[in-house]
């Protein structure tokens, strides 16, 4: 490989990376956490919910507007293998919603099944 195609790989490498972050951060997990303690109606659940947005934002933010630094200071291994650690966070935390729930889905179905 020459060079510019080594270049090439590499920046289509980089371009898969950005929409998998974005729901990440608007997508209907976030949406629907933020709609489940909102339901709640009292106020101090609502208050801890802003504040946790607010928190994310400014993280995000920092990270964003730092991701250059960031970048040069991980190198290109050391932002892969975060990458790939993040998905397997991602893939846990799939799992445990799985989880969670065909385990209430177990729990309804006994009470039904205990009524009868």
């Amino acid at each position: 490989m020459s060079e510019k195609e080594k270049k090439e790989t590499l920046e289509k490498e980089m371009i898969g990376i950005v929409p998998i972050g974005i729901p990440l951060l608007a997508g209907p997990g976030a949406i629907s956490t933020v709609m489940l303690y909102n339901s709640q109606g009292n106020l101090g659940s609502s208050i801890i919910v802003f504040i946790s947005i607010f928190a994310t934002l400014l993280i995000t933010y920092f990270l964003l507007r730092n991701v250059d630094k960031i970048f040069n200071r991980l190198g290109r291994v050391g932002s892969l293998a975060i990458s790939r650690i993040m998905g397997l966070i991602l893939a846990a935390i799939a799992i445990q919603f799985l989880i969670n729930g065909v385990h209430q889905l177990v729990l309804e179905w006994s009470v039904e099944l205990a009524g009868m």
